[in-house]
């Protein structure tokens, strides 16, 4: 499991889950998968030291999929 607390030492790659040579797709893809697992509403029903820590997660992956959808962030990343 990853730390939240250690987030920024992943890359936008890593928390994505792809390759660092992924299309256009498969970041949508990535991302996709990324928000299914992580996204705020489903831990609604948890504390919230937890409710946070997903917060914290899923901005963290919502600025990768910014990043690495745009071709020229992306090349400057």
């Amino acid at each position: 499991s990853r730390s939240v607390k250690n987030l920024d030492a992943y890359s936008y790659y890593e928390i994505l889950g792809i390759e660092k040579n992924a299309n256009a797709d498969r970041v949508r893809q990535g991302f996709h998968a990324f928000a299914l697992r992580y996204h705020p509403d489903r831990f609604a029903d948890r504390p919230d030291g937890d409710r946070d820590a997903a917060g914290r997660v899923y901005r963290r992956g919502t600025e990768a999929y910014r990043v690495l959808s745009d071709p020229q962030l992306r090349r400057q990343y």
